[in-house]
């Protein structure tokens, strides 16, 4: 057999693993620093990249979780203590799970964890998975998110802004046009336009549009512009 024979076989034995074992196997292989083949180095040449890495693989499988046995087995492994350095990727694979099945009851959950968690990547890691939810159903807790908005990290902030897409709860939209007004930060107010194309109304238009006058960054520009094309668009197709 061929070396990139065999790579492959390995990479296809893999993901075989990860779809048919269980949970403790998949949160074990997401804190591997291994390649999933020792053949890799010698067919390119000591050149690696992180897709050949066992985790790689491990975290496109987390993000896909839709089972409910899948949710329950990771409950049960974040009270283990055994996983207990392993709970930034038990939370990253639960926030996926409530993504990809609208879970309101695990929604709640993780937002309580989010307000008690004290290291900052399982905080970072509950919130890239509701990142993309639709967050307009139920009646979910959003109130942890906008807590941290003004955390002091900043990845915490931004992953914070980012994870208020796709609300629909009153007072979300005040509260981003608020900071977005009162902050002197162009990167912040670039990632508060992320929210504000799918829940501003047309309160956000002339803000924005005061703040392109006002502004000389290029790039904020170009972001307020799709803002605003977003936010008429939606308005539009609601008439």
């Amino acid at each position: 057999m061929e070396i990139e024979e065999k790579i492959n076989f390995a990479k296809k034995e893999l993901e075989a693993d990860l779809k048919n074992k269980n949970m403790a196997f998949l949160i074990e292989m997401m804190s591997s620093r291994e390649n999933y083949s020792p053949l890799i180095k010698e067919w390119r040449k000591n050149v690696t990249s992180s897709v050949d890495l066992i985790s790689h693989f491990a975290y496109v499988k987390a993000r896909s979780l839709n089972k409910n046995e899948n949710k329950m087995e990771l409950l049960e492994l974040l009270k283990s203590k055994k996983y207990i350095d392993h709970k930034e990727y038990i939370y990253y694979a639960l926030s996926f799970f409530c993504k990809n099945t609208h879970d309101i009851d695990l929604f709640n959950f993780l937002m309580e964890k989010l307000s008690h968690e004290k290291q900052q990547n399982c905080k970072i890691n509950i919130l890239l998975g509701i990142d993309e939810m639709n967050k307009c159903f139920g009646n979910i807790n959003l109130t942890p998110i906008v807590d941290l908005i003004e955390n002091r990290s900043k990845i915490i902030k931004i992953s914070a802004l980012r994870a208020l897409k796709h609300t629909c709860k009153d007072g979300i939209e005040d509260i981003l046009l608020n900071l977005f007004t009162t902050t002197n930060k162009s990167y912040i107010k670039d990632i508060i336009c992320d929210p504000l194309k799918s829940i501003g109304t047309k309160k956000s238009i002339p803000i924005l549009e005061h703040a392109y006058k006002k502004t000389r960054d290029t790039f904020l520009r170009n972001q307020i512009v799709h803002t605003v094309e977003d936010i008429r668009k939606r308005i539009e197709s609601k008439n």
